[in-house]
């Protein structure tokens, strides 16, 4: 009777096991810059499928895998922010071996903006080269912004320098 038993135990925690290994779920794809792909889920698929077909391309994560917002420190340099990232990306994108440090944060105590600047000449009306670069606003400034939005970021004798929030992320 006690080798039935036993018999039977085995068999529950192997099928157990077996389903959990060949469940088919959602995943998440990432770029490698920890960019989360816009409407790129891929579902009923398992992990090992995910591996095989995705593993040399992107990063993924299961969609039901509990997201942060987070800030980041590199060797005691100025902080950034991501948001909406589970901790398994966050390993791979800022491994802890090449001094990164990261701690969760309130999601609504930043924000992320895509930033177009233009300098316009006082003198002939001409924009020179534009600049594109992404900054983190804190709270009280998130309210304030808004896409398309343009401000004068500052003046000179001869141009006007300005930021058009183009895409918050």
């Amino acid at each position: 009777m006690k080798q039935l038993l036993i018999a039977a135990l085995v068999l529950i925690v192997f099928f157990v096991s077996c389903s959990k290994e060949n469940k088919k779920t959602c995943w998440v794809l990432v770029d490698y810059s920890g960019l989360v792909l816009n409407n790129a889920n891929v579902c009923d698929k398992t992990e090992a499928e995910m591996h095989a077909e995705y593993d040399s391309r992107f990063w993924f994560y299961n969609s039901q895998e509990t997201v942060y917002c987070w800030k980041i420190i590199w060797n005691n340099s100025t902080p950034f922010y991501v948001t909406n990232l589970p901790q398994s990306i966050m390993l791979k994108l800022f491994p802890s071996n090449l001094a990164y440090s990261y701690t969760t944060v309130d999601c609504n105590s930043f924000c992320n903006w895509q930033i177009l600047e233009k300098r316009k000449s006082k003198i002939t009306g001409l924009f020179t080269p534009s600049y594109r670069y992404n900054e983190t606003y804190f709270a009280d400034s998130c309210t304030k912004l808004f896409e398309g939005r343009i401000v004068v970021y500052r003046e000179t004798t001869d141009s006007i320098i300005t930021r058009e929030f183009q895409k918050k992320f």
